[in-house]
């Protein structure tokens, strides 16, 4: 069994529901990683009653370079009504902060929980 000592397996607030109800970028969850690692992160959710552009991204510190970083796991794709399922792979710097953004093209059609994960 991997050790997780200093660092959350789960993140605590996983499984919280967020609906974009504007069309400008939502933050869906900051967290601070205790320790530098590796973190799936990403979003599920649904895509509600008409397709929408969708834009998510991860923003955090890149331990190798102490410089701010962003993966985008949606860039404005088209999402058509149903289910949403994106997720990436981050290196983060232990204390600071990880922040999970989404965008809709159209208020109030995209719900979300935003999920991070360290990894072994």
């Amino acid at each position: 069994m991997e050790d997780y000592t200093g660092r959350t397996p789960l993140v605590a607030a996983r499984n919280r529901q967020a609906a974009l109800t504007t069309t400008a970028a939502t933050p869906l969850l900051t967290w601070t990683p205790e320790i530098s690692g590796l973190y799936l992160v990403g979003v599920a959710g649904t895509v509600q009653t008409a397709a929408t552009d969708l834009t998510v991204t991860v923003s955090y510190t890149d331990p190798t370079t102490g410089q701010a970083a962003t993966l985008t796991l949606a860039n404005g794709t088209s999402q058509p009504v149903g289910p949403v399922s994106l997720v990436g792979i981050i290196p983060a710097l232990g204390g600071q902060p990880v922040t999970i953004s989404a965008t809709a093209g159209t208020a109030n059609q995209v719900t979300l929980s935003p999920v991070a994960t360290a990894l072994p």
